[in-house]
């Protein structure tokens, strides 16, 4: 069983529910015992494409970090090597600036590619503590998801890193 604190015991599955409930065409499977969640999604809707990903979050120290965020294989659910992932992990195109720029990036701590954004686990663990901009008492999974759900739906994205 996944290490979870009370909080997030308490507070996410009302949070995973508001998940299944948006109207964004996620199909959202959370396992209670691992406390780990999928969330079905799709890429490229903005450009006229339908790529599919699968989220997998979990929360091992949720809320006082966000939660860990990474692209799995859609069959397997599993991470891979750094050479599978780039089949399944999405391409950002010049996305530098905004208000939460989203960027994806390889790193040994993480194990190949993170979404390297403030929303994500892995930006945390990979990132100088001045760059943080996770707020837990304001921010919740559902900014983590709807933010890369609006990358993967903009002008930034570029299909799959390698097809």
């Amino acid at each position: 069983m996944a290490i979870v604190n009370e909080y997030a015991r308490q507070v996410l599955p009302g949070q995973i529910q508001n998940l299944e409930r948006l109207q964004f065409g996620w199909k959202v499977d959370h396992d209670n015992d691992n406390w780990v969640t999928f969330i079905a999604m799709t890429g490229g809707l903005g450009i006229g494409k339908a790529d599919p990903y699968l989220l997998r979050l979990s929360y091992e120290f949720y809320p006082a970090t966000p939660p860990s965020a990474l692209f799995v294989h859609p069959e397997t659910r599993k991470r891979g090597t750094l050479e599978e992932q780039k089949k399944f992990w999405p391409k950002v195109i010049n996305n530098t600036s905004g208000p939460i720029p989203i960027n994806v990036s390889t790193d040994n701590k993480v194990g190949g590619y993170y979404i390297c954004f403030g929303y994500t686990y892995e930006f945390q663990i990979t990132h100088n503590e001045n760059q943080h901009i996770w707020k837990p008492d304001r921010h919740t999974v559902l900014a983590t998801v709807a933010h890369i759900q609006q990358f993967l739906s903009g002008k930034y994205y570029g299909g799959y890193i390698e097809c």
